[in-house]
């Protein structure tokens, strides 16, 4: 499936070391997100890793950003600018992401389905099918 502007993006704003969390990881991050115009909202959730759970040293970010009629970058652009602002940071690690054209099918996400035997034959039925 091919990127597509969504009109927002997701970071990810992770502390190298625990100790080193006491520094604004997320103030630092978000101010960077701010300084572009096209973005409109910024959200963080300290503590939450949308990767992998929940995490001290960790915090999610969901940018929203002006309506596409009033800005001239893409999404993938302001991807893009996020890595170059905040590759300075030497305490943290912030990543940022388009969200998938599907919601739950992406780089960090998946899908998943169940089998279910629902006829006869059994478990070594059931496993010889799948």
């Amino acid at each position: 499936m091919p990127d597509e502007d969504q009109g927002y993006l997701l970071a990810r704003s992770f502390c190298q070391m625990v100790q080193l969390c006491n520094v604004p990881i997320k103030s630092r991050s978000a101010t960077n997100i701010k300084s572009n115009p096209a973005n409109q909202d910024v959200v963080a959730f300290t503590g939450f890793d949308f990767l992998g759970g929940f995490r001290n040293n960790a915090a999610t970010i969901f940018v929203t950003q002006k309506h596409w009629d009033e800005r001239q970058v893409s999404t993938q652009q302001l991807v893009g600018e996020l890595f170059m602002k905040t590759a300075h940071i030497k305490e943290a690690l912030v990543l940022a992401f388009n969200p998938p054209p599907i919601m739950g099918l992406g780089q960090a996400g998946g899908f998943e389905f169940y089998i279910q035997n629902r006829g006869e034959g059994g478990a070594a039925k059931l496993a010889e099918v799948m």
